[in-house]
């Protein structure tokens, strides 16, 4: 890890995280904290090119296009499933990561907003989470808009999922081909960015729809994004590295360097949440870890 040691860092700048306790904060998780745990990405069905209804894949124009699409999000489905029990994540700093994050909200009260289609917050532990691209682990029926809680499809057998309501086809309950735009959560997000003065963004892009709509009420608020290997206070200011926070904190020499010895740059942007913490709660992080 590089050492900033060139910035100006302010004398105050832990006093910029004071708001994150005493104003109404939002939390929004993109998909660089995913990614530590090697989860398929769901791009393509929110920005690429199965965002799209034009796509030559759509799945809701015929049965071979149906089948390719759905083998596809199946097998990513099978993979995100195998985190839903944190106990059995085999990576230490993978659970750090979500007892952190855990520990956070505990502390913090705030909403989640889940800028994946993925379920992997919800499914750890972690509250009031919008899920403004569906999840990927509940069903809904294309032609009647019945949700359901599950769906299992077998790419061996090839065979459509069909509604038991209408007859329709069965498809994941998630953003793609400009199809199931969550415009309720959608509204939900506008809401709550009206309502709370902070944004601890964890991970995020915010040339996203519907973030890139929202860019002016985003900037107006105190900003806290968390980076690979580094902190950036309201909308890219002020970049701190994760090792100039350690020491300003005032742990040892060998904390600050074993830092550098993760496994990963984003296991190293991770373990911001565990300064963040000990800031906030005034180093009892013993406590909000129970």
């Amino acid at each position: 890890m590089s050492d900033n040691s060139n910035i100006d860092i302010p004398k105050n700048w832990k006093n910029r995280l004071s708001p994150l306790i005493e104003l109404p904060t939002l939390c929004v998780i993109g998909y660089d904290f995913q990614a530590e745990f090697n989860m398929p990405h769901f791009t393509d069905t929110i920005c690429g090119g199965w965002s799209k209804p034009e796509c030559a894949l759509n799945p809701f124009t015929s049965e071979t296009n149906y089948h390719a699409v759905m083998n596809w999000i199946g097998w990513r489905k099978k993979i995100i499933c195998q985190f839903e029990h944190p106990e059995l994540i085999p990576k230490l700093a993978q659970q750090q990561s979500l007892t952190q994050l855990r520990a956070l909200q505990q502390l913090l009260g705030f909403d989640i907003v889940d800028q994946t289609p993925s379920g992997f917050l919800a499914a750890n532990q972690l509250n009031d989470v919008h899920e403004v691209y569906g999840n990927v682990k509940r069903s809904k029926c294309h032609s009647c808009g019945k949700r359901s809680e599950g769906w299992q499809y077998d790419a061996t057998a090839k065979k459509i999922l069909i509604c038991k309501d209408c007859g329709g086809w069965i498809f994941p309950d998630i953003s793609m081909f400009g199809w199931n735009e969550q415009p309720d959560e959608k509204s939900r997000l506008a809401m709550r960015l009206s309502e709370v003065e902070n944004l601890l963004c964890i991970g995020v892009d915010f040339n996203l729809h519907p973030f890139v709509e929202f860019k002016t009420t985003i900037q107006q608020k105190n900003l806290v994004e968390i980076m690979p290997k580094k902190i950036v206070f309201d909308y890219g200011e002020q970049v701190i590295s994760i090792k100039e926070i350690a020491k300003t904190f005032g742990f040892p020499e060998a904390g600050v360097n074993a830092l550098e010895k993760t496994p990963s740059t984003l296991a190293e942007s991770l373990s911001f949440f565990y300064w963040l913490n000990i800031a906030l709660s005034g180093g009892d992080l013993a406590r909000l870890m129970k």
